[in-house]
């Protein structure tokens, strides 16, 4: 074949093109083994934020947003509801999220969550069900407590998890994932979810020396998918031994169930400003290493009535509990005129008060004294650190003063 005098051979131009990809391709593969950005996060004092995703023929089952804080050990776990409604571009419409996931490239997806939560997401850690079960037996079980009995038609054999605290192994942590209950209620159902990521937090954590142990490693690595490369996976799995398994904090999204196009989907309360001051909050709290004690950590509310309005204190209890505060049941004060709104400190400690006071942006903040008791000292629960009693000044979020 006669070529142009002074030209230049297609196929030398091809082989060129392929030697400068392979050889982007190494250096890349190579910066991602040798850079450790789990350690690097954890020298500069920086979060690990990683989003935790479980999937069922290829389909996202949940999704748990890690935030853990190494320097105090702290934990917090936002469960994601995948059929949180919103504009979806890619599909030019209004429809849950989890519709963006794609099993094993869920890049898509996690930019679409860490929008709505306005929190950047670098790492995730990916498994099937059937990879859930594999893991866990490679762990020697998974402890987990179950707060009543669980009926496993499914299982093989079939199997009662009866109450209590259980060591499940991978077969029976499958299940427990999967079993589908019909009076079980969604908010439930999601809880199970945080439970197993919780338990596998621990687990991982408590065993993370023979987790380290190179073989195990490598047989994780084979089991999970993950975008941390090699080196900061392992520096991701010895954090774990640090998290402060006892007190990790648990969270949801609340919203409103709407019906769109033959399907209910989940709107989040405020557009979803609850939940992003939530994540700010929970941010800085973790990051806190003043604050230690379980007592500390938990403050328990009541949230009582002080209007005529139907319903205001049970949505402000839902509301408040997105912020990782024990509500009791919401109940009416002694009476329905309350012109402002009131933070009552029940310990006598003013500072869970005000903390609780900010929240709410409410300037009145009593301490309550036998001598100098409130009005509605009769309605006030006995178990609960801060009281707050609704006015005609509150509109659902802040008070308006």
């Amino acid at each position: 074949m006669n070529r142009r005098r002074g030209g230049i051979d297609s196929g030398i131009v091809l082989l060129g093109l392929i030697a400068f990809v392979v050889v982007v391709a190494i250096v890349f593969l190579v910066l991602q083994l040798r850079t450790d950005v789990v350690a690097e996060s954890v020298r500069e004092g920086r979060p690990i934020v990683a989003a935790f995703l479980v999937s069922r023929d290829d389909a996202l089952l949940c999704t748990e947003l890690l935030l853990f804080q190494p320097t105090t050990g702290k934990v917090a776990l936002f469960d994601i509801p995948g059929e949180w409604g919103d504009i979806l571009a890619e599909l030019g419409r209004m429809d849950r999220i989890d519709l963006l996931y794609e099993r094993g490239s869920p890049g898509k997806f996690i930019a679409k969550v860490a929008t709505l939560l306005d929190v950047s997401i670098p790492w995730y850690v990916e498994m099937s069900v059937d990879e859930v079960e594999e893991l866990v037996d490679l762990l020697d079980g998974l402890e987990l407590f179950i707060a009543n009995p669980v009926d496993l038609p499914d299982a093989d054999p079939p199997a009662l998890l009866p109450s209590g605290s259980l060591v499940l192994d991978g077969a029976k942590v499958r299940e427990f994932l999967l079993y589908n209950d019909p009076d079980e209620a969604d908010i439930d159902r999601r809880a199970r979810y945080q439970k197993f990521v919780e338990a596998l937090l621990k687990r991982i954590g408590r065993r993370s020396q023979y987790v380290l142990h190179p073989e195990v490693l490598r047989e994780v690595g084979r089991i999970v998918s993950t975008n941390l490369g090699s080196r900061a996976f392992k520096s991701f799995i010895g954090e774990l031994a640090n998290v402060d398994a006892d007190h990790i904090v648990p969270k949801q999204v609340h919203g409103d169930r709407v019906a769109v196009d033959d399907q209910v989907l989940l709107f989040p309360h405020f557009e979803g400003n609850l939940i992003r001051e939530s994540i700010r909050q929970t941010l800085v709290s973790l990051a806190n290493v003043e604050v230690v004690g379980e007592d500390e950590l938990t403050v328990v509310l009541q949230i009582l009535n002080g209007t005529g309005r139907n319903g205001l204190a049970s949505r402000t209890a839902q509301l408040i509990s997105d912020f990782g505060y024990d509500v009791l049941p919401a109940a009416n004060a002694d009476r329905s005129d309350y012109e402002n709104t009131i933070v009552i400190s029940n310990t006598g400690d003013i500072s869970k008060a005000q903390q609780v006071a900010k929240l709410i942006r409410c300037s009145r903040v009593e301490v309550r004294e036998a001598e100098n008791a409130p009005d509605a000292s009769a309605a006030l629960n006995e178990r609960a650190d801060v009281t707050i009693i609704l006015g005609l000044d509150f509109d659902g979020r802040y008070c308006q003063e």
